[in-house]
């Protein structure tokens, strides 16, 4: 890892969805002998493959046995073919994919092992804590194997309650409160919670139930907005010390951020969704409620993915999905995720652009650079 390595470090790579974090990672992995740790909120569970941005396993094996290294392509295709794809997965619905495995399994993608992948039951709740407590076990044991921990994701609390720690406000969960937001439509607790709290609506889900409930019982509680370092609420738990929240990790970490330009991310995000489609998210999503009997309530609670594929299964897709009169279901579809994936990249930007602490870069050789000089440096002299 390096000439210098008096205390294990910590490498961060984060970014908006389709920047590429997830490639960079990997090259850097397999060039500074590192292992990666996801933290991203939906990866974390069996059977969410293609809506979720997984990469692709190179196999399942037991922890005992090493890499293996193997890279697949997909062809695009044409809007017409996945538009035909679209119209077939209401009728017929493929075999179940082998993503479910065991916590003991090793995920591999071009040799590299990832960790907090396929460790979670979307039957069951996965908190911030459940997060910090893998992710803590996964980075001491790959620092035990002399190996640079590598953190990449797009979800900020994960990141944020690991390296710093997080009070959430001491909000018990209020059923009655509970049970008349939820009568209400999301449309409308967004705009409460936009009057009540502006900051948290810049970045939360605003099709989010779950949240948007979450977020409007703690103000309901404390009698004030949600704490600056809180964009995010999942659960009224302490991480790390309560009584000094910013605390630090004991690691010295360095915040890679992969930055692109507007247009070129939004291009990125238009390409993906395409390969996600063909890649048989809608078929995914239909695997998931009738094969492992997720409820359509349950599956839109996943974020935007999960929420329009399964409205579009329930011929149930909101007007303003159509970006004409004469557009089809899929059409509808594919407007819609299109133009949720780039609210929420620009929702990422916004958390991320409060962090001072993130290196932006716009390449590899940068990433390298920096990662090097990290690693072979006495904590005292990093930047």
């Amino acid at each position: 890892m390096g000439k210098y390595n008096a205390k294990p470090k910590l490498l961060v790579i984060l970014g908006p969805t389709a920047s590429g974090k997830s490639e960079l990672a990997v090259e850097l992995a397999r060039k500074l002998n590192g292992e990666i740790v996801s933290a991203d909120s939906r990866q974390v569970y069996r059977g969410m493959d293609v809506g979720t941005g997984k990469v692709p396993k190179d196999k399942m094996r037991d922890m005992k046995s090493g890499p293996s290294i193997n890279s697949g392509s997909s062809r695009a295709k044409s809007r017409d073919e996945i538009r035909n794809k679209f119209q077939n997965s209401k009728i017929s619905a493929e075999g179940e994919s082998a993503s479910g495995g065991k916590n003991r399994k090793l995920y591999l993608y071009r040799g590299v092992r990832h960790h907090l992948i396929d460790v979670a039951d979307p039957k069951k709740t996965f908190t911030v804590v459940d997060y910090v407590r893998l992710a803590q076990k996964a980075i001491d044991e790959i620092a035990r194997r002399g190996r640079l921990p590598i953190i990449c994701g797009g979800t900020g609390l994960y990141i944020d309650a690991l390296l710093y720690g997080i009070t959430f406000p001491a909000a018990k969960a209020n059923k009655k409160l509970r049970q008349l937001l939820e009568k209400q439509s999301a449309e409308r607790l967004f705009k409460e919670l936009k009057t009540k709290d502006p900051r948290r609506a810049d970045t939360i889900d605003p099709y989010n139930k779950r949240r948007l409930i979450r977020a409007l019982e703690i103000i309901a509680a404390t009698n004030a907005p949600t704490p600056s370092s809180l964009t995010t609420i999942h659960c009224s738990m302490i991480v790390g010390d309560g009584e000094n929240p910013q605390r630090r990790t004991n690691r010295p970490y360095l915040k890679i951020g992969v930055k692109k330009s507007r247009d070129e991310l939004r291009a990125l995000i238009t390409q993906r969704l395409k390969k996600r489609l063909e890649g048989g998210l809608v078929d995914e999503v239909r695997r998931l409620h009738e094969q492992r009997r997720l409820s359509w309530k349950k599956l839109e609670s996943f974020g935007f993915e999960y929420r329009y594929v399964s409205w579009y299964l329930q011929n149930k897709l909101p007007a303003h999905c159509y970006p004409s009169e004469t557009a089809s279901d899929a059409d509808a579809l594919v407007s819609c995720l299109d133009q949720k994936n780039w609210q929420y990249a620009k929702r990422q930007m916004t958390w991320f652009k409060r962090d001072k602490e993130i290196h932006w870069t716009e390449n590899y050789k940068e990433a390298e650079r920096l990662t090097r000089r990290f690693i072979t440096s006495p904590p005292e002299l990093i930047f």
